[in-house]
């Protein structure tokens, strides 16, 4: 199994809590499987747009979007967490 960093795990854990605070993980969850063949491409698109995207977001933020987009693991284990599948992390699992 990938072994995610503890940084991109509290990414990852922070988007689905948000994402069910706000009721949107179906719409994100949605968004994600229906996007989830083109990950490479948006991995690639972060980079080019990298420069004009770091003043207006901070580059902690964005080097933060990167590593989650990084992996595809990494959606996977968001969608798991956004369908209620696992909510142990990796590490836990082991």
């Amino acid at each position: 199994k990938f072994m995610r960093n503890e940084s991109t795990q509290l990414l990852v854990e922070g988007i689905a809590e948000k994402a069910k605070r706000l009721r949107l993980e179906a719409p994100l969850a949605f968004f994600l499987e229906a996007h989830l063949p083109f990950t490479t491409i948006f991995q690639h698109a972060g980079l080019l747009f990298e420069p004009a995207m770091t003043p207006l977001f901070g580059a902690e933020r964005i080097e933060n979007y990167k590593t989650l987009f990084s992996e595809r693991s990494n959606i996977e284990h968001l969608l798991s967490l956004l369908n209620g599948e696992s909510t142990t992390s990796p590490r836990q699992a082991e």
